[in-house]
């Protein structure tokens, strides 16, 4: 979720480009683009160490929700009311864990998809062609779109 926010946060500071003149938007563009590089750097970390972890995690959780319904099947079949409730508490927790980690990868999906708008309804027409170099840079980098993926 952090990076997430920094997303985010990065594409408010892209909004904010059309209000200054032009050599600050020239500074604060290629301070941007250095931060985008960076966020695509730690993206690409993120993603190296969790997708297996994430992976796992989501196969257990899998196979922990499959037990627990084969179990509430012999509870209701038993009239034990007691196994009953812990088995829908248990599929319910672990509906919500792989609920979360769907929820985190969409939010990082669309943060990385509304980049490509903030940076086209940037007023890239009113500045300098060597200051635009600086957003194509951010455009071609964000051609590969960023997502959360267990593999």
């Amino acid at each position: 979720m952090h990076l997430v926010g920094q997303l985010e946060s990065l594409n408010h500071s892209l909004d904010d480009v059309d209000h200054l003149e032009s050599q600050e938007i020239d500074d604060k563009l290629a301070k941007l683009s250095m931060r985008h590089s960076l966020l695509l750097d730690l993206a690409k970390g993120f993603h190296t160490c969790t997708n297996v972890v994430i992976f796992l995690i989501l196969g257990s959780n899998t196979f922990i929700i499959c037990l627990s319904e084969v179990m509430l099947l012999w509870a209701f079949n038993a009239g034990d009311n007691q196994t009953s409730v812990d088995m829908i508490i248990r599929i319910s927790l672990m509906s919500v864990q792989i609920f979360l980690y769907s929820y985190i990868g969409e939010k990082f999906s669309i943060q990385s998809s509304k980049l490509k708008l903030t940076l086209y309804n940037c007023p890239w027409y009113k500045i300098p062609p060597r200051v635009a170099r600086n957003l194509q840079f951010i455009m071609m980098r964000n051609n590969i779109p960023l997502r959360l993926t267990a593999e």
